[in-house]
């Protein structure tokens, strides 16, 4: 819980605002957020300041746990600098732009291909990258999350990649470039719509270059055509897609309050199928059983997941078989603590949304107060 006397001195220095109840916690925290930003420099530091001293009086598991992880990878050293991986290249034709659709807000991220937890590069200058980075502090706040809570979101990625054998192939995504996105995200973005992206000759002779060398059979059957080359980039692609999205999908669900939704590249980890749970409140029930600590979860995924096809585009992957044995084992812990399975889900989600509501209302107070310029 946040205490009383924080809270209530930093309401009265801001103002209170009066919100519809109709907006969801995403709308009101994009508004809030764009309204901060128009603040000058000076101000959104003032109000930042004010506003994590008192968010570090929240009081729960969840938010202890989140800082213990935030303090454990301060302490690890494994914040790095922006890694090289090479020249870039571009394809002639690009994709369709990335749209505006909601990601978390971060200022550092978790790089596949390379394991390393990294400052998010953004264009502009040194004002400009500050401004990004005080308006991405802001909105998580905003949306009822601790400062940082980027950070452990990048520390669970690196937990969960427990399979490196694919790097190589991350990195060759990485260097191909659509604009000024990956061609993994360009081809994650577009993913069975109708704006897809295809793989073009020279790309498709760059792979063959990278990962046909050798004479095993593998290499042989992947040099053999450009059909062949195009068929094995696109199994490959799936089968790391799998991967990965499942591991980001992970992370984010045990750390974003369950009422933000999952950006829209991972909505369907959260879609209920058949009157089953959904991957994400599994997750939050798992995350409930082990006093919301993620790393322990992410432990779990890590010790337990199944490896990539080898080679990469000779099987697709599938995490379900070893993640729906953790839960259905976790099963009767959850029975024992709420009688049942549905009670223990809502009574995890209602506490959770409790405290992050809790934050969500101090920082609107104090960051988004409307019709406010600094």
């Amino acid at each position: 819980m946040i205490r009383t006397t924080a809270l209530t001195s930093l309401m009265l220095f801001a103002g209170t605002t009066t919100v519809c109840c109709a907006q969801t916690a995403l709308d009101l925290a994009r508004a809030a957020a764009e309204e901060f930003s128009s603040k000058s420099a000076s101000k959104q530091k003032k109000l930042l300041q004010q506003v994590c001293a008192a968010a570090g009086d929240a009081q729960a598991p969840y938010f202890d746990a989140l800082r213990a992880s935030i303090e454990d990878v301060r302490a690890s050293e494994r914040l790095h600098a922006k890694s090289k991986l090479g020249k870039t290249k571009k394809a002639r034709r690009r994709a369709p732009d990335a749209d505006a659709s909601w990601r978390l807000p971060a200022s550092v991220t978790y790089r596949y291909g390379v394991a390393r937890i990294e400052p998010v590069i953004r264009s502009g200058g040194r004002s400009q990258r500050q401004a990004a980075q005080r308006r991405a502090t802001a909105e998580l706040l905003l949306l009822g999350m601790l400062p940082d809570t980027d950070l452990v979101v990048a520390d669970l990625q690196s937990r969960m990649d427990s399979d490196r054998s694919a790097d190589a192939f991350m990195r060759f995504l990485e260097l191909w470039r659509n604009g000024d996105e990956s061609f993994y995200e360009a081809l994650d973005r577009t993913a069975g719509t109708e704006d897809s992206v295809f793989f073009y000759d020279a790309m498709l002779g760059d792979y063959v270059s990278e990962f046909g060398k050798g004479k095993t059979e593998a290499a042989k059957q992947l040099a053999r055509s450009l059909d062949a080359a195009h068929d094995a980039l696109h199994e490959s692609f799936l089968a790391y897609r799998q991967y990965r999205a499942f591991r980001e999908a992970l992370a984010l669900s045990m750390v974003l309050p369950p009422d933000v939704p999952l950006p829209a590249h991972l909505t369907r980890y959260e879609r209920q199928e058949q009157g089953l749970y959904s991957l994400r409140q599994q997750v939050t029930m798992l995350l409930a059983l082990h006093d919301y600590d993620p790393r322990p979860v992410a432990q779990l995924v890590s010790e337990s997941a199944p490896p990539l096809p080898a080679p990469l585009w000779s099987g697709s992957y599938d995490p379900y078989p070893a993640w729906n044995a953790l839960f259905q084992r976790a099963i009767p812990d959850m029975v024992e603590a709420s009688g049942e399975t549905t009670k223990f889900l809502e009574e995890a989600e209602r506490r959770r949304i409790a405290r992050a509501e809790e934050l969500r209302l101090l920082a609107r107070g104090v960051l988004g107060a409307a019709g406010t310029r600094g």
